[in-house]
């Protein structure tokens, strides 16, 4: 019985681990840039599943806004999206 719930245990962890790339390729479609809501500094939106798994990247203290490249286009042509 024991073993049966480790073999469960080690599956639920390896499906688990692939979880940040499978989202992160849903994602990786919206493209964008990470934006600082204080200072307002854009960087590329970069490795996603390093944000999903070590953590959003942070500008002055913060956790920075994905702006999707929709919202940009639409910001460039001065509306919202």
């Amino acid at each position: 019985m024991t073993d049966h719930l480790f073999a469960a245990e080690a599956e639920i962890v390896k499906r688990a681990a692939g979880l940040p790339g499978a989202i992160a390729a849903d994602l990786a479609v919206f493209g964008g840039v990470l934006r600082c809501g204080a200072c307002k500094r854009e960087r590329p939106v970069g490795d996603i599943v390093s944000h999903l798994s070590h953590g959003w990247p942070k500008c002055c203290g913060k956790t920075m806004t994905w702006v999707t490249g929709r919202q940009v286009a639409a910001e460039a042509e001065g509306e919202e999206a």
